[in-house]
């Protein structure tokens, strides 16, 4: 499977980024504000993946599923039942979203990090 359909980012540092960054300034606490503001969206809680869309559509499914077990339904019926799993799968999707949001935002947050703690120590030998 390809990382980059979740979100996952697989570097974040080139040698384009690198060279536009390199006139950041002489220190490295310049540089790494740089680095920090550019991909500040791409580490973002708010930046959409894929699982954000089961998150979204799962808890669509889940209240208007919710609305109709409790208002429309009668219980024993064959419809309460079918909406039953429905809300079942629903909510599965929505956990399902709402960990794996959470997963790629971290996974992508903790390479960014690493990347730039190597980064850091290619620019204190150099």
């Amino acid at each position: 499977m390809d990382a980059q359909r979740f979100g996952i980012k697989e570097n974040f540092f080139d040698s384009r980024i690198l060279e536009e960054f390199g006139n950041c300034g002489s220190n490295w606490e310049d540089i790494e504000k740089c680095l920090r503001e550019k991909f500040s969206e791409e580490i973002s809680f708010l930046k959409p993946n894929l699982f954000t869309y089961f998150l979204i559509f799962g808890l669509i499914f889940l209240l208007s599923t919710l609305f109709l077990m409790k208002a429309v339904l009668i219980k024993g019926t064959s419809a309460y039942f079918f909406v039953k799993l429905l809300f079942i799968i629903s909510a599965m999707f929505a956990l399902k979203g709402f960990v794996g949001h959470f997963v790629v935002v971290f996974l992508n947050r903790d390479r960014f990090e690493s990347e730039l703690k190597a980064l850091k120590s290619r620019f204190e030998v150099n």
